[in-house]
């Protein structure tokens, strides 16, 4: 046993029996390798990354290799879930010094944390261009002992390139309202444009390689065509929702999206199961539905919520970070069909049409196996085999749900089972997102109820601050940007189900902290972490959006909605000043910074805010938050007796007794409403109809 049998981490621990003498990262190690003069080795993953596990299986469980590293290096491994701060520092580090970067991330630092060199997967044995692990191991030491120097001076210039990489832009002066030359139609057409480039008009989704979902850039082209009116923009849109829900990567049998697919056609997915992803496509999945009306949508949603409930929900009510790709020591097995298996569970009949629609065959369509898909669409389909679409629909859906039965029967594959705060108030916001869509009751007690979870578990006792992770009951490592952001939208979002004011406040509390422990004097970008943070190299900037919003974007969005509901003029005015500074990056790099488009989006155009006043406000606030609007806030007043201290959009508007709709934008307000019709006629945003669009997947 090392030092990891008794971290939080289930990751961490998955490495306790490793011959590696593993130190967690912490004064401990570092103060060893600065006594000792020992270069340090830094082993970053994650539970479901498949090539860590290989690594550890190759490498780090070999027991000479293990002796060599023990002897000769403070070996550190790292959780970059429980530390994803550490995880995009050196994740530059490596990008600088190898020309790529991923999972497993391998770097070694001087005892001063600087590094000076990286990789990503080195194979046991050489070849294809890769130097073995322990050829790499035999490397560093022998530069670090004989050419010292040279070591020092290479660390000094990747610390260097890191501080450049992670400056802070220069904001360009802006004022508000809203300055036309800065926030320009103009230059919301040249995102779009960029992003139309990188589209797989094909294939669908952007690039032609591996394929993830990016759902805040399909947000980016949801926003922009209901401002718009760009047809572009819904086509790729939901073209690409139904080649991912007709994809490999969608789980045909259970539900819920994997990680990416190795693939451009969405068939091979890389096998694990992300709470982010999933809470990031429910939330896309319920504007989607809101605003196409597509039932595809409702159902896909609906079957992500159950898998997460059945597979990912821990029995206090949090639910877990992830599931891993391998089971039984395979990739993907789990998820995996041969002809026979299919036979036996369904029957020939039912399963000669079940693999002629998912695309199984006896030869396999991925490694003698098979990963269901939907080659065809189900109108497509049910017309060609001259069956009656319902029937169709039901007789799949009756095999799926046998070969859920089955596959239940199987080792299931490991689940990381921390509870990590942003990614919980990404579900949370998923949920109040799909209550506004449906007006369901159920989403509403979810939504609820999970942020409820959440402020009880996560705020941490004698001190100011959260809790990032939480195991075993018990708050581990302190919160980053992002957890801050997501759960403050997360506030907010349920503040606009609920209109409870102690939402807002502690909305507003919590954003009082990120200005206190995230920003750096005379700075306009917060940091990845707490500024000051004693065992980090030096303090990011949380800026690029990869597979969920950045830290900052959130935060503009954040500070957007904040500013009109609480009349924070001041942080109106940091939103639009962050949004400046982050401009020149957003038009080289849309995709890259997806969710920081979408909030130039809400600045360009102005956020619609909204007061119902009246006996009749929660009821109409309902049916209001039904109609599809790009950007908005909402609050409501149904009783003259409700305080109102902390909500300026409520104010100085007085409560009659025919309830009423106030409606501004851009420091505009025009004549209250008298009906939801009204606000829907005016303000109200529907795609067009497309009767003839078949459904994308079994509904």
């Amino acid at each position: 046993m090392n030092r990891l049998i008794n971290e939080s981490s289930p990751y961490l621990r998955q490495h306790a029996d490793n011959p590696v003498e593993w130190y967690p990262w912490g004064e401990e190690a570092l103060t060893k390798a600065r006594e000792e003069d020992k270069p340090i080795f830094v082993s970053i993953g994650y539970s479901p990354c498949h090539w860590c596990h290989v690594m550890e299986r190759e490498s780090f469980e070999d027991v000479e290799v293990a002796a060599f590293m023990n002897r000769h290096f403070i070996n550190i491994k790292v959780d970059r879930e429980e530390r994803p701060d550490l995880d995009a520092l050196y994740m530059d580090a490596c990008q600088i010094i190898a020309g790529t970067s991923g999972w497993p991330l391998n770097v070694f630092l001087t005892p001063q944390l600087k590094p000076f060199f990286a990789g990503t997967y080195f194979p046991p044995q050489p070849g294809h261009k890769r130097m073995s692990w322990f050829q790499a191991l035999q490397y560093v030491l022998y530069n670090f002992r004989q050419n010292r120097p040279a070591v020092e001076a290479r660390a000094d210039q990747v610390l260097a390139r890191m501080k450049q990489m992670g400056e802070e832009p220069t904001p360009m002066p802006t004022t508000l309202p809203t300055d036309s030359g800065i926030f320009s139609i103009h230059f919301s057409k040249k995102m779009f444009d960029r992003l139309r480039q990188k589209a797989d008009w094909e294939e669908g989704g952007f690039g032609h390689g591996q394929k993830f979902p990016n759902t805040m850039a399909l947000e980016f082209l949801l926003n922009y065509h209901a401002l718009y009116d760009e047809p572009r923009a819904l086509q790729h849109l939901q073209f690409t929702l139904s080649k991912i829900l007709r994809g490999g990567i969608y789980d045909q049998v259970g539900g819920g999206i994997a990680r990416y697919t190795t693939d451009r056609h969405w068939r091979v997915p890389h096998f694990e199961k992300m709470l982010y992803d999933n809470a990031l496509l429910l939330q896309l999945l319920a504007k989607a539905f809101q605003y196409t009306a597509k039932r595809k949508y409702l159902f896909a949603l609906r079957e992500t919520i159950a898998f997460l409930q059945r597979e990912m929900q821990s029995p206090n009510g949090g639910f877990y970070a992830a599931i891993d790709a391998d089971s039984e020591e395979k990739e993907g097995y789990y998820y995996l069909w041969n002809k026979t298996q299919i036979d036996n569970i369904l029957g020939s009949r039912n399963a000669s049409l079940f693999c002629d629609f998912f695309g199984i065959t006896e030869k396999g369509n991925w490694e003698q196996t098979n990963i269901l898909y939907q080659p065809y669409d189900l109108f497509t389909f049910a017309d060609q085999k001259g069956i009656d679409r319902k029937t169709l629909r039901d007789r799949l859906n009756e095999a799926r749900r046998q070969l859920l039965r089955a596959r239940q029967n199987r080792q299931p594959p490991h689940r990381d089972e921390k509870i990590i705060l942003g990614w919980n108030a990404l579900l949370t916001s998923a949920y109040a997102h799909i209550y506004s869509t449906t007006g369901e009751d159920i989403y509403f007690k979810k939504a609820n109820d999970l942020l409820s979870f959440l402020m009880e578990h996560f705020i941490r006792q004698n001190t100011q601050g959260l809790w990032r992770t939480l195991t075993n009951g018990k708050g581990r490592q302190p919160a980053t940007l992002r957890d801050y952001a997501f759960l403050i939208r997360a506030l907010l979002d349920v503040f606009q189900l609920s209109f409870d004011e102690k939402l807002l406040t502690n909305a507003a509390a919590l954003t009082e902290l990120v200005f206190k422990n995230f920003l750096e004097k005379n700075a306009v970008l917060f940091n990845y972490s707490t500024v000051g943070k004693s065992d980090i190299l030096f303090g990011q900037k949380d800026v690029k959006d990869d597979e969920m919003p950045s830290g900052n974007a959130a935060m503009a969005r954040n500070l957007q909605d904040l500013g009109i509901l609480l009349g924070r003029t001041d942080w109106r005015q940091h939103a639009a000043t962050m949004l400046t500074s982050m401009k020149p990056r957003i038009a080289v790099d849309p995709l890259g910074h997806a969710a920081w488009a979408n909030a130039l989006l809400a600045e360009t155009e102005g956020i619609l805010e909204i007061a119902i006043i009246g006996p009749k406000a929660i009821e109409w606030g309902r049916e209001l938050r039904q109609i599809f609007v790009p950007f908005r806030v909402l609050a409501a007043k149904a009783h003259p007796s409700i305080p109102i201290d902390n909500m300026a959009l409520l104010k100085d508007k007085p409560f009659e007794k025919q309830t009423l709709i106030y409606v501004c934008k851009d420091y505009a307000c025009q004549q209250p409403l008298k009906k939801v019709e009204d606000f829907k006629k005016q303000y109200g945003k529907k795609a067009p109809n497309d009767p003839n669009t078949a459904p994308a997947s079994v509904e």
